[in-house]
């Protein structure tokens, strides 16, 4: 017999061959996973048998990379042996986990023995479940403010009251949007209102997000601009042939042209002026607790001038914060940092104060996205993995593959062999 007939040889040959499908099988699965946990989408669907016009996700996408790939044809769904098709919802949370475990460990060491802060908050999901989060939002305080001043609460309640009704339709908002641009025709022709690139564009109502302050703001802007326009369309709908509808306009239509209504809405437009830049600031990751006093501090001599003065408008300070990030940056670049060690380690304490609050909302929002209405019966482990790649993708997009296959493999015991 020659030597590379030998039958050791042959099945050494035959074995690896066969370890190198599995991997590639796997391998397709944990793209197609990794990359729908990065989108938040879902996995599995109602029907998932190989007869199935409309599979899950995971399935679907595997089969399109088959469609674009011959060797990945010849290894997955169809093709595959029964006891190793790695496609089952086990296999989908296990690939879950470790990639999920994969980025705790690297946040892990990018800690290191650094300072840092939690904070902790619940929100409900929607399964009507407590979710814990270590992220708080700050802005949410400004909300629950909102709540105790009574007028204030009315009149935001009645904006979104009068936003929703408008733009309950496109027809409605096409409308809004028509009347609008015959207004500034109007006021161009008689010089009420200077032309210019990028002046006067068209624009609609917005709504306000109950975890964004800020949108509170933008929808006042809206609503002052589009005031006649959004008056017209109401009275409009104060004639529409369904009840329900006829009944929302009239209140809306009633409401918006109270004084107490016009009052508050420049009352919360001159204040929202002055703490619009307290919500862009505190939206950056960068900010430190010395620029936050600051703005804070700007702010509050601000309003107390608006309610000194009026409505006489305000003067432009400009204020000049040292960032402490820069300043820790150049004393360890000057090597100064082991002569000011205690110095060093204050900054360092101060920089860990949880000022920015920019990832938080992000946080809420996800979760929503993530654990959606037909999603509803996720375990709490399958959601947290989720969530940790959903948010953390920037580790996830360049994870290596194949490492992932050897950590699954030493997992557990595997019917099939996936090492060489």
């Amino acid at each position: 017999m020659k030597p590379s007939g030998h039958i050791d040889k042959v099945m050494h040959r035959i074995g690896e061959e066969e370890v190198l499908k599995h991997r590639l099988r796997l391998k397709t699965t944990i793209m197609v996973v990794k990359q729908l946990a990065l989108q938040g989408s879902s996995f599995r669907g109602h029907d998932e048998s190989d007869d199935s016009l409309n599979p899950g996700n995971v399935l679907a996408w595997i089969g399109f990379a088959a469609k674009l790939n011959d060797q990945i044809n010849s290894v997955v769904l169809r093709n595959a042996p029964g006891n190793a098709k790695y496609t089952s919802p086990s296999i989908q949370k296990e690939i879950l986990g470790i990639i999920a475990n994969r980025v705790r460990c690297k946040i892990h060491e990018e800690i290191g023995d650094s300072c840092f802060s939690i904070l902790v908050d619940e929100a409900v999901d929607e399964a009507g479940r407590e979710q814990m989060s270590i992220i708080l939002r700050l802005q949410l305080a400004l909300v629950t403010s909102a709540k105790v001043c009574d007028p204030i609460w009315d009149f935001f309640s009645i904006l979104d009251c009068i936003i929703k009704v408008v733009k309950a339709s496109p027809k409605r908002i096409r409308e809004l949007q028509a009347i609008h641009k015959k207004d500034l025709d109007g006021m161009l022709d008689v010089g009420e209102i200077q032309s210019g690139q990028g002046a006067n564009q068209m624009t609609s109502l917005k709504r306000s997000g109950p975890t964004r302050w800020g949108s509170h703001y933008h929808s006042i802007l809206s609503i002052m601009n589009m005031f006649n326009a959004t008056c017209v369309v109401l009275e409009d709908l104060c004639s529409s042939k369904e009840g329900e509808q006829r009944a929302q306009a009239r209140g809306a239509s009633k409401n918006i042209k109270t004084f107490e209504f016009v009052f508050n809405l420049h009352l919360m437009k001159g204040i929202m002026d002055i703490t619009d830049f307290l919500c862009q600031a505190f939206q950056q990751e960068s900010v430190d607790i010395v620029a936050a006093v600051g703005f804070v501090s700007m702010a509050k001599v601000k309003l107390q001038k608006l309610r000194d003065e009026g409505w006489d408008k305000l003067l432009q300070e400009e204020y000049d914060v040292c960032s402490l990030a820069k300043l820790l940056e150049k004393l360890v670049e000057t090597g100064m940092d082991a002569r000011y060690r205690l110095i060093c380690r204050l900054i360092r304490l101060v920089l860990t104060l949880p000022v920015s609050t920019a990832t938080t909302e992000r946080s809420f929002s996800a979760m929503k996205h993530v654990k959606t209405d037909l999603r509803n019966k996720m375990g709490d482990e399958f959601l947290a993995d989720c969530l940790t790649i959903f948010f953390e993708r920037e580790y996830v997009i360049g994870m290596d593959e194949d490492s992932i296959i050897n950590e699954f493999a030493k997992l557990k015991d595997r019917r099939v062999q996936l090492t060489l």
